[in-house]
């Protein structure tokens, strides 16, 4: 049996389709197809029930599904322990983020992580908070910037406490405030954007007090600031995506409250080599900070 197999079969359970698992992978949708089938063939037994929705595990597939996970980690482990046997400075190494810290801190980081470690490649996966853990879940990255901290399948090392703010036209009535309690902003239109994830949003939006008026669902951070800049609402956002962006037309005013921790993570008693230990390193000395 192929690995790709297996990794194909992951990722088609994670995302509940052939087309999205295809995407992940870089493949296309019939090498997945074929992939699955062929593991099917080889097994003996129906892995997914397809349908024009997306695929579903069959019952079958859900007994055997922990075990192919367990058996890529473990062939990743592999990899990593003869990379650290053989020396630390080589190898490739995947890492999962989201975008403000793509872009804010991932070029900084690299280019330190070269000076220390120039024959290791790296490589960055950026995704949403869901596709990040789904990243982790199926080995595609060893190590991911993520928010979230209550998922038992991972460890994560705090980094950073990050605040969100409301994204306010300039001429709002509370665009000269310094703090904004989320109740203040409860008669507001809304413009959600692409970067947070379902908990964060619905935090604000609870503590708004009332059911806010959405009117529009950008699923782009710099297109729901287009928004709020021509006047159509109001929009929230984490301060570091908009730490160096521009003021012209808009203001950014911290939230009472709402904050998200910034962390890496990795799978729970997963294998880490001394490439991976020396970008948690970097991290910590660059970025970290004591939790409050």
């Amino acid at each position: 049996m192929t690995v790709s197999r297996f990794r194909a079969f992951i990722a088609v359970a994670d995302f509940g389709s052939f087309t999205k698992a295809a995407a992940m992978m870089n493949y296309t949708q019939p090498a997945v197809s074929h992939l699955i089938t062929s593991l099917e063939n080889e097994l003996g037994i129906e892995l997914f029930i397809r349908t024009k929705n997306g695929a579903k595990l069959t019952p079958e597939a859900e007994v055997i599904l922990p075990h192919i996970r367990e058996l890529i980690k473990n062939e990743d482990h592999v990899y990593d322990i003869s990379h650290e046997i053989s020396g630390i400075n080589e190898g490739r190494m995947n890492i999962g983020t989201f975008t403000s810290v793509a872009l804010k801190w991932i070029p900084d980081l690299l280019a330190d992580y070269y000076a220390l470690y120039p024959g290791v490649e790296i490589q960055i996966k950026n995704g949403n908070y869901t596709q990040i853990e789904r990243y982790l879940r199926n080995c595609t990255t060893i190590l991911a910037f993520t928010p979230r901290k209550n998922n038992p399948e991972f460890d994560y090392i705090f980094l950073k406490n990050d605040s969100y703010v409301a994204v306010l036209p300039a001429n709002h009535p509370l665009a000269d405030r310094k703090l904004l309690r989320p109740q203040d902003l409860a008669d507001e239109n809304v413009i959600l954007p692409a970067e947070g994830n379902d908990y964060d949003l619905a935090n604000i939006l609870k503590m708004m007090g009332k059911v806010p008026r959405i009117l529009y669902d950008m699923n782009d951070d710099m297109a729901a600031v287009g928004m709020v800049r021509a006047g159509h609402g109001i929009s929230f956002l984490p301060a570091l995506l908009l730490e160096d962006y521009p003021v012209e037309g808009i203001a950014k005013v911290p939230i009472e409250g709402i904050t998200r921790e910034i962390c890496l993570a990795h799978l729970k008693d997963g294998y880490l080599g001394p490439r991976s230990k020396g970008f948690i390193d970097l991290c910590l000395s660059k970025y970290g900070q004591k939790a409050e």
